[in-house]
């Protein structure tokens, strides 16, 4: 269990599906809408710990 990205037991890295178009993107806690970007599981959203994570799960990193 745990994070290595965070140092904590807490994930931290935001993935949120683009409900125009369905992208899965998935933003760091640096990324401008990081503060913004509420994850929401009924609509697909999800925690992960490491950018690796989410990668492997088809997720790409937001733009922005």
């Amino acid at each position: 269990g745990g994070c290595e990205f965070s140092g904590s037991d807490t994930p931290v890295i935001k993935g949120n599906v683009d409900q125009r178009s369905g992208e899965l993107l998935y933003h760091v806690p640096e990324s401008l809408f990081y503060s913004t970007t509420v994850v929401e599981p009924g609509q697909g959203d999800r925690w992960f710990c490491t950018e690796a994570e989410a990668q492997a799960l088809g997720w790409e990193r937001s733009k922005r």
